[in-house]
């Protein structure tokens, strides 16, 4: 696999997709959802670990915006991804061992799901 600078180049499938605190700056959420489409591989993997925008201090739900972030997550967005959901669930931030919250009050949300 090549070396890319730029996701809209990437010609090769791919088995694992990976984004950690990266997502909730994206300028084109609806065209990077397409673009992960294309390239992950049936079977495959894609993570995510966003702030939660049910918690005020991470912003969107209270009506903050905390510029460079252009979307706001909640649990319910990677509900409505086309991927079958292996983990979609709040944990508290910075915590080790790190602190499954079931009450989506984490501060972060981690998402795995696979492509069908």
């Amino acid at each position: 696999m090549g070396c890319y600078n730029d996701i809209e180049k990437v010609s090769e499938k791919v088995d694992f997709i990976y984004g950690s605190h990266s997502l909730e700056h994206v300028r084109d959420l609806d065209k990077l959802e397409i673009i992960f489409n294309k390239i992950l591989n049936n079977n495959g993997y894609i993570f995510f670990e966003v702030p939660n925008a049910l918690v005020d201090s991470n912003g969107g739900s209270n009506g903050k915006i905390f510029p460079p972030h252009t979307y706001y997550f909640t649990k319910n967005y990677f509900n409505t991804l086309n991927f079958d959901v292996i983990l979609n669930t709040t944990y508290k931030e910075g915590s080790f061992p790190f602190i499954r919250l079931e009450d989506d009050k984490g501060e972060v949300i981690r998402y795995l799901g696979r492509k069908k």
